[in-house]
C-alpha cells in the first residue's frame, strides 16, 4: 500500500487539485493532519507495484520509506489531534491508473548534455583553482554567515567579530588570518581550541553550516558556479567552432564567420555607456533584459504579482512605478492554472472584455518537453523566436524541468539551454520559484539555482504588506514595499507601492545647482531619500549620481579635509555649470 501526504505549506493542495481535476476519485481511507491547515493523508492499495515520485507538496509514503502519524496522535505544534476523515474501517481503494501515472516520473525526451566534471586537483592538468580555493578567494563572510550579527569590524578583515543569532555572549567568532575562529558553542560549527592556530576557511564553514559537513556536495555546487576554466592539454592548433548553420570554421577565420562574433564587446561603446543607470522594463521589480526569480512560501501570491505585472506590460497600463506606456509583448507559461483560474485573477486585477490583452500570450498547462533538455529548449526557443516577446515568464520552475529541482545540474542545464539564449536576445526573463526548507536562504535548490539569476526577489507577506528583498548584481535595485488589496475594484490595481516608495524621482543636477558651496554625499543621500539616516546603498546611489555629473564636467569634486576625529569623507561636490534641470535623476 501507499499513503500520499498532502502538505498545503508546499503547494500540496494546488498540486493535488491539478492532478485529480476531471477524474473520479474513489472513496478510500483518509485522515487529516493535526496541524489544522487542510493537510491530509490518503491511503491506497498498490497491487501493481507502481514506483511513485514525490510532487510539489505531495510526499509518497510506503513500506520502508517514511511513515504516517495516525489519529488520535497530537500534533506537536498545535496540540490538536489527527482525525479520521474516512476511518480505518473504510476499505482501501486500489490506486487509480491515472493517479499512478501522474505520480510516475516521466521519461526525459532527450538527455541534456552534461557539463564535464572538473578535477579538483592537477591530475588532469587542470589550470584552474580547486572549488575550495576559488570559494576562499571569492566568497564573503557576510554571505556565509547569513543571519549572524556583525559586532565589530567590516565583517571580512582580520579582527572582525560576529555573533550567532542565538548567541548570549558578546560575540561568537572572530576573523583572523582570513579564517573564522569560533569561541562559543554555535550550531554546526566546532569550537576552536585555546591557542589553536587553525581556524575555519570559508569553504569549510560553508560546508559545515549549509551542507551538514558534506564537503564533496559543497564542492560540486561551488564548481557549478565557478567561471569556465581550461582543463586538459591546451591545443596548439586552431580548433573548429560550430557555426549557426551547422558549418564549421576555425578560430583563425574572419569574425564574420565566427559563431562568437555577435557576442564580442565593442570597447568604445562599453566605455561610453552608463552601466550604473537603472534600466527598467517595469520599475521597480523587472529590470530590462535581466533574469529574475520571485521566491516565496506557498500561498504568498508570487504568481499574483507576476501575472498582474505581465498584464500591465501587455496592455500598457500604469502599475507600481511604471507610468502608462506603449504595450509590449509578453509570453506567460503557466504550468498550474486553468483558463478559469486565470480569468478569475484578471477580473480581480480590474481587467474585463474591453481590455486589449492580445499582447499577453498566455499558455496554460502546456504539455511541452522540459526546458532543461536540449530537445525541449530548442522547441521552446523556436516558438519564442516566432512570437518575439519582450518578457518571458515561467510559472513555476519546478514544473518546467525534468531534473531534480535541488540538483545543481538541473539549474545549469536550464540556464545554459533556455535562459542564456533569451538573455542574449535582450529578452527579460522572470520565473516563480518555491521557497526552500531553510526560508532564510531563499529559493529551493542549490547554489547554482541562485547564481543564474540577476535579481532574486524574496517575498515576505505580513497582512496586506508585501516586502520584496532583493539579491541582485546591480547596485540600483532596492527593497520594495507593496500593499496588496484582495478586492481592489475596477479602477485600482491589486498591488500598489507602499507610501514609503511614493517619492518623486530625485534630480541630482537640479538639487546640487540650488545648493551654495560644497556638499557631502550624506547631504545628497538625505535629499534623495527624505531620510535623516540613509542606508549605505542609498549613499552609494547618491554618490554615483554626483560622480556622473562630475564626469560630464558639471560638478567639481575634491577630497574632503580630515575631520577633528581623524575620519575622512571621500569627496565634496560643488555645482559649476549646466542647466541644472532634468539632467540626471536617481
Amino acid at each position: 500500500m501507499v499513503v500520499l501526504d498532502i502538505d498545503p505549506r508546499h503547494d500540496g493542495h494546488d498540486t493535488w487539485d491539478t492532478i485529480v481535476a476531471g477524474h473520479d476519485l474513489p472513496v478510500t481511507r483518509r485522515h487529516a493532519s493535526g496541524r489544522n491547515d487542510g493537510g491530509f493523508h490518503i491511503w491506497f492499495r498498490n497491487p501493481n507495484g507502481h514506483e511513485l515520485k514525490d510532487r510539489d507538496g505531495i510526499d509518497v509514503l510506503h513500506h520502508g520509506h517514511r511513515y504516517s502519524i495516525l489519529p488520535p496522535s497530537l500534533h506537536p505544534e498545535t496540540g490538536q489531534p489527527y482525525t479520521w476523515v474516512h476511518d480505518p474501517t473504510t476499505p482501501m481503494a486500489d490506486l487509480p491508473e491515472w493517479l499512478a501515472e501522474a505520480l510516475t516520473p516521466a521519461p526525459v525526451a532527450q538527455a541534456a548534455t552534461k557539463a564535464p566534471k572538473i578535477a579538483s586537483n592537477n591530475a588532469s592538468h587542470d589550470d584552474g583553482p580547486t572549488p575550495a580555493e576559488w570559494y576562499n578567494d571569492n566568497a564573503s563572510w557576510s554571505e556565509i554567515l547569513e543571519g549572524w550579527r556583525l559586532v565589530a569590524g567590516n565583517g571580512e578583515d582580520d579582527g572582525s567579530k560576529w555573533a550567532h543569532p542565538t548567541a548570549t555572549a558578546a560575540f561568537s567568532a572572530t576573523i583572523r588570518h582570513e579564517c573564522l575562529f569560533v569561541y562559543s558553542p554555535t550550531p554546526g560549527l566546532p569550537v576552536t581550541e585555546t591557542n589553536d592556530p587553525n581556524g575555519l576557511t570559508k569553504f569549510r564553514a560553508e560546508a559545515l553550516l549549509n551542507y551538514n559537513g558534506d564537503m564533496g556536495q559543497c564542492a560540486q555546487d561551488i564548481r557549478s558556479i565557478m567561471p569556465d576554466r581550461i582543463t586538459g592539454e591546451i591545443p596548439t592548433t586552431p580548433q573548429p567552432l560550430i557555426a549557426p548553420d551547422g558549418a564549421t570554421t576555425t578560430a583563425a577565420d574572419e569574425p564574420a564567420g565566427n559563431v562568437l562574433a555577435p557576442f564580442q564587446i565593442d570597447w568604445a561603446t562599453m566605455w561610453t555607456t552608463d552601466h550604473k543607470q537603472a534600466e527598467w522594463l517595469l520599475e521597480p521589480i523587472l529590470a530590462a533584459g535581466r533574469n529574475h526569480s520571485f521566491v516565496a512560501a506557498a500561498k504568498a501570491g508570487k504568481s499574483l504579482l507576476l501575472l498582474e505585472a505581465c498584464a500591465a506590460l501587455a496592455t500598457g497600463k500604469p502599475f507600481l512605478a511604471k507610468p502608462e506606456t506603449e504595450p509590449v509583448t509578453v509570453v506567460y507559461v503557466d504550468y498550474e492554472m486553468t483558463e478559469g483560474d486565470m480569468k478569475e485573477r484578471l477580473q480581480a486585477f480590474g481587467y474585463g472584455p474591453d481590455d486589449d490583452l492580445t499582447r499577453l500570450r498566455y499558455f496554460t498547462t502546456p504539455t511541452i518537453n522540459p526546458l532543461d533538455t536540449e530537445h525541449g529548449a530548442a522547441e521552446f526557443l523556436a516558438a519564442i523566436n516566432e512570437i518575439g516577446p519582450d518578457l518571458v515568464a515561467i510559472d513555476t520552475m519546478s514544473r518546467a524541468v525534468s531534473g531534480e529541482e535541488n540538483e545543481s545540474q538541473t539549474s545549469n542545464d536550464l540556464y545554459r539551454l533556455t535562459i542564456m539564449p533569451l538573455k542574449a536576445a535582450g529578452i527579460t526573463v522572470a520565473r516563480a520559484d518555491h521557497l526552500g526548507k531553510d526560508k532564510a536562504k531563499g529559493a529551493r535548490g542549490s547554489l547554482a539555482k541562485a547564481a543564474d539569476v540577476d535579481i532574486q526577489w524574496q517575498m515576505k507577506v505580513d497582512g496586506y504588506t508585501v516586502t520584496m528583498e532583493p539579491t541582485a548584481r546591480m547596485g540600483w535595485v532596492e527593497t520594495v514595499h507593496i500593499v496588496r488589496d484582495s478586492d481592489p475594484g475596477t479602477d485600482t490595481a491589486m498591488h500598489t507601492l507602499d507610501s514609503v516608495q511614493h517619492r518623486p524621482p530625485w534630480d541630482a543636477a537640479e538639487w546640487i545647482s540650488d545648493e551654495s558651496g560644497w556638499v557631502k554625499v550624506d547631504d545628497a543621500a538625505r535629499a534623495m531619500t527624505g531620510n535623516d539616516f540613509p542606508e549605505a546603498t542609498e549613499k552609494r546611489k547618491a554618490r554615483d549620481a554626483l560622480d556622473r555629473l562630475h564626469a560630464r564636467g558639471e560638478v567639481e569634486r575634491q577630497k574632503a579635509p580630515v575631520s577633528s576625529t581623524g575620519g575622512r569623507s571621500p569627496h565634496l561636490y560643488r555645482w559649476i555649470g549646466g542647466t541644472g534641470k532634468g539632467v540626471d535623476s536617481a
